[in-house]
C-alpha cells in the first residue's frame, strides 16, 4: 500500500473517529470502558494498566479520555 495513501487512510478514520463523539474531552471511568467493551469490570481494570492503553490516574480513580478511547479502538 503506498504510503501517503495509508496517511491519508489515517486521518481520515481519526477525522471520523473525532466526529462520533458527542464530547471528546469527556472522561470515561473503568465501568464506561467495561459497558463498551461488554467485558468485566476485573478485565477492564487489567486493561486499564497496560501500558499501550493510554489511561491516565486520578487519586485512585482510572479514566481515559473519550478521544483517547476512540482513536485507541481504531
Amino acid at each position: 500500500m503506498n504510503e501517503s495513501f495509508s496517511e491519508e487512510l489515517k486521518k481520515e478514520l481519526v477525522k471520523q473517529a473525532v466526529k462520533s463523539l458527542e464530547d471528546p474531552f469527556k472522561m470515561l471511568t473503568v465501568k464506561d470502558v467495561a459497558k463498551d467493551l461488554k467485558m468485566g469490570e476485573n478485565k477492564t481494570n487489567e486493561l486499564f494498566k497496560r501500558k499501550d492503553f493510554p489511561s491516565i490516574n486520578i487519586g485512585k480513580t482510572k479514566t481515559i479520555s473519550a478521544i483517547a478511547y476512540a482513536l485507541w479502538k481504531l
